[in-house]
């Protein structure tokens, strides 16, 4: 039974590696910061967003992750300047497994958008974190501590390294194109979206130092890239609109491809003459992360507001001891508008 615990662990942790270093989300589009330093202030004034993933309950102590992200822009009101800034703050807490192996992280960054047209911007962003990972040692099990029938917790791990945390400075950059014709004005315009945001990021570019354990076991963090782009477009005379997205990241030799897209079904539209009447609407789709998932989504705005839950069904070769359980996501954002709110009477100009 030991052996087979064991197997099934390292089949686990082998799985996990496979796809990727850093942390990742099935809903990225709510947590844009995790992608591409440069997106604050890209689509929102101001906005905040809590995400919290539980994952692999079925094999393990469940990988739990928490991330808080905040979002600004300076300077916006003023149409006659050439750009404006945006500010961001990132904080995830990850914890996985049985050893209980934490990484903690916290990070600003600063974006600059220039101006393209009045509804298009491309913005440059630089972001500095400080991250720090704890593991407990006392609760894995080793090879030399089978004593033939059993694990055997008295007898030594044979294991050199006693060092059970570290941290270090972190540097990420990135580029985003926003195309917005609401600009965060309030959009009079039942279902009158045409928004694309898309991005290329590349994050740990010092490649800083990362491994538990002694200086001849050091190993440096690979540089990842990200590219990604999701989009909200109107359907003509309808209440529908597409909301088609994809994140592509690569991080030494491991790579996630994550594509999809989803409908969203407004139910009500905002009131031409008073904010009294919110904006309400349902969205729902479907994602697949290659080789590894299928991800159904559902979402509602009320408002400012928006909640969405989403659940992983895993097709990889873990599937089998999972029974096709993945992870479950939830989110929330909540988007604070400016304080000079235009009112949009028409689409594009």
């Amino acid at each position: 039974m030991m052996k087979k615990l064991n197997v099934l662990f390292v089949c686990m942790f082998c799985c996990t590696l496979m796809n990727a270093q850093d942390i990742h989300t099935s809903q990225f589009t709510m947590s844009p910061l995790l992608l591409n330093a440069a997106s604050s202030g890209g689509l929102y004034a101001r906005d905040v967003a809590v995400v919290h993933r539980n994952q692999w309950s079925a094999v393990t102590n469940p990988f739990k992750t928490f991330i808080v992200a905040a979002n600004t822009r300076f300077g916006d009101l003023n149409r006659t300047k050439r750009g404006f800034w945006g500010a961001g703050l990132l904080a995830f807490n990850d914890k996985a497994g049985d050893a209980n192996m934490r990484t903690n992280a916290v990070g600003l960054n600063a974006a600059y958008h220039i101006r393209l047209s009045n509804y298009q911007h491309l913005g440059f962003g630089l972001q500095g974190m400080y991250m720090s990972r704890f593991v407990d040692f006392s609760k894995l099990q080793w090879g030399s501590q089978y004593d033939g029938s059993s694990h055997n917790a008295a007898l030594t791990s044979g294991e050199t390294s006693n060092q059970q945390n570290f941290g270090f400075a972190d540097v990420n950059v990135g580029i985003y194109y926003t195309l917005n014709n609401t600009f965060t004005d309030v959009n009079v315009c039942d279902n009158n979206f045409r928004q694309i945001n898309a991005g290329l990021a590349f994050h740990h570019i010092t490649t800083p130092k990362y491994a538990f354990g002694s200086d001849s076991f050091e190993e440096e963090l690979y540089v990842k890239m990200v590219l990604h782009g999701n989009a909200l477009w109107s359907v003509s005379n309808s209440s529908l609109a597409i909301a088609p997205n994809f994140a592509f990241s690569k991080q030494g030799p491991h790579e996630i491809l994550n594509f999809g897209s989803m409908l969203r079904l407004a139910i009500t539209g905002n009131s031409k003459y008073t904010r009294l009447v919110k904006n309400y609407a349902v969205l729902g789709g479907i994602n697949y992360r290659l080789r590894d998932a299928i991800i159904t989504t559902g979402v509602v705005e009320y408002g400012n507001y928006q909640f969405g839950l989403s659940y992983d069904f895993n097709i990889s070769k873990l599937a089998l001891a999972t029974a096709g359980r993945g992870g479950v996501e939830f989110n929330f954002r909540m988007v604070i508008a400016g304080s000079k709110m235009r009112i949009l009477t028409s689409g594009m100009k």
